[in-house]
């Protein structure tokens, strides 16, 4: 059994979409229509005659009689037909092809005008914009806070160079006393200097009273023991007389310790004969 035309208008339907009519209703009214059920992927395209249509992403229930505009029922072939349209492909009622009328599909538009069905192709249809009916002038920009600041927040300002780097006082955080001149000296020059009775020791330079130098006088002494030394061998091999080199040998090396320890104890401030 066939629902007549009356009950279908009186029915609920998954439009998906909606044919309306501006030449009736007017351009303004059309408008703000399509903006109250406006969805994301929607789209929105003018027939011939003036006529807009509307395309949803998804289906929308919706009864016919309170619908924007004459609804769209998604077909079996993928056509959009119109509610009231008997016959996707025929004049109402006969069931027959329109003569010269295209083979509805995915991405057609059937619909009955005057009495006549006609099919249109939906990719060949203007396109029209809605973003261009949106005024933003009279809207208020708000800008997000944290919770409980009321005030602007003031611009923190740019550091061009990395602060220096603090130098704390540790003796003042231990509350130790500050450093004697004394207890300086002896931290950042020669210990000898801070030492009281003492007289800096030069710092560049060969210096003459280094301890172990052994000067010009000691080196003759030691070459004159030698050749005595080799002298009273030689006569002791030849002759048989003289004195032991033994003896010779014992006091040239007590002649050069003697010597050398006056040396270092002149070079250290103390007493010759110590």
């Amino acid at each position: 059994m066939t629902a007549t035309p009356a009950a279908a208008f009186r029915a609920t339907v998954a439009a998906a979409g909606f044919v309306l009519d501006v030449p009736v209703i007017g351009a303004v009214e059309a408008a703000g229509r399509v903006l109250a059920h406006w969805q994301d992927g929607a789209a929105l395209r003018e027939l011939p005659d003036g006529r807009w249509l509307l395309t949803l992403a998804e289906p929308a229930g919706t009864r016919a009689d309170r619908a924007p505009g004459l609804p769209l029922r998604r077909a079996v072939g993928g056509a959009l037909v119109a509610v009231g349209t008997e016959s996707a492909t025929g004049t109402p009622g006969t069931g027959s092809p329109a003569a010269g009328a295209p083979e509805p599909g995915p991405g057609h538009l059937v619909l009955t005008t005057a009495g006549r069905t006609a099919v249109h192709r939906i990719a060949g249809l203007a396109v029209l914009d809605p973003s261009g009916w949106l005024d933003p002038t009279g809207l208020t920009l708000h800008r997000p806070r944290p919770v409980g600041v009321t005030a602007e927040p003031t611009a923190e300002p740019v550091l061009e160079a990395l602060p220096p780097r603090p130098q704390p006082d540790l003796r003042a955080a231990a509350r130790v006393r500050p450093q004697s001149e004394r207890a300086r000296r002896l931290t950042e020059g020669d210990p000898a200097e801070a030492l009281p009775g003492r007289s800096p020791r030069p710092r560049s330079g060969a210096r003459a009273g280094r301890s172990g130098d052994v000067t010009p006088g000691v080196a003759l002494f030691i070459v004159l023991a030698s050749a005595v030394t080799v002298v009273a061998l030689f006569i002791w091999l030849a002759t048989g007389r003289g004195l032991h080199p033994a003896v010779l040998l014992v006091g040239l090396y007590v002649g050069l310790a003697v010597a050398v320890r006056r040396r270092r104890a002149t070079a250290a401030g103390g007493p010759a004969g110590a």
